[in-house]
């Protein structure tokens, strides 16, 4: 299982040098179960969770 996040970006002072950094977290419903220590930044751990990112419209 591979986990990765990212801290906090801050670009350069000066507006004529920024950009635009779109991040976005995808989520699964086959989705693993997570170790219950990532609950904290996860929230969910269960197999099949829907964790965060954009979630589907209910049926």
């Amino acid at each position: 299982m591979t986990l990765h996040s990212r801290s906090g970006f801050e670009g350069p002072p000066d507006p004529a040098l920024r950009h635009l950094i779109l991040r976005i977290w995808l989520s699964v419903p086959n989705s693993r179960r997570l170790p219950d220590e990532l609950a904290g930044t996860f929230g969910a751990t269960a197999p099949g969770a829907l964790r965060g990112g954009i979630h589907p419209p209910p049926d």
